[in-house]
């Protein structure tokens, strides 16, 4: 591999690089925002109750421990008391209007996932996931809509409006 000894090369080099990764940032970040205003106004075309099972599959597909009784539905071995004493998430629960939410453990980054659904009646609801990052040394979580596991969800219960939203992205 030749050597750069020009440090004007060299700086060039490094803007160069440093250009190609804010380039593709940004192209991440707009293909995100597209996918985000396509989930904002998607229905899933079935009722909460048929479609919670596989929201919480997407979770546990991607190796998120659930709690409670939402480890039986995904097929995870049961919780000993000790775990679900210490966790800090929670099994499904009803929370009122038709909203069902569920939190899963944390994983070993400190991450724990809520999953929230919205039954809207004739035979549709919403799902919406948030990541929930702690700090070792702050109290304060972050939270971010989880955009990856809302489309998996859509490409699981309704394929063809999931590439439609992926087509309709930029690249």
């Amino acid at each position: 591999m030749p050597r750069l000894r020009n440090p004007s090369a060299l700086l060039a080099l490094a803007l160069l690089a440093s250009l190609a990764l804010s380039c593709a940032s940004l192209a991440g970040a707009k293909r995100e925002s597209a996918l985000r205003r396509e989930l904002n106004g998607y229905q899933l075309p079935r009722p909460l109750a048929a479609v919670w099972p596989d929201a919480l599959r997407v979770l546990s597909e991607r190796g998120v421990q659930l709690v409670g009784r939402d480890r039986a539905t995904v097929g995870q071995p049961e919780q000993n008391t000790w775990g679900q004493l210490l966790s800090k998430g929670f099994e499904t629960r009803e929370d009122g209007g038709g909203r069902w939410v569920a939190e899963s453990n944390a994983d070993g980054e400190r991450r724990r996932f809520r999953v929230q659904g919205t039954d809207l009646g004739r035979g549709t609801s919403i799902v919406r996931y948030v990541s929930i990052q702690a700090h070792p040394d702050d109290p304060a979580e972050d939270e971010a809509r989880a955009i990856d596991l809302e489309l998996a969800l859509v490409q699981r219960v309704d394929p063809g409006a999931a590439a439609r939203m992926l087509a309709a992205a930029p690249p």
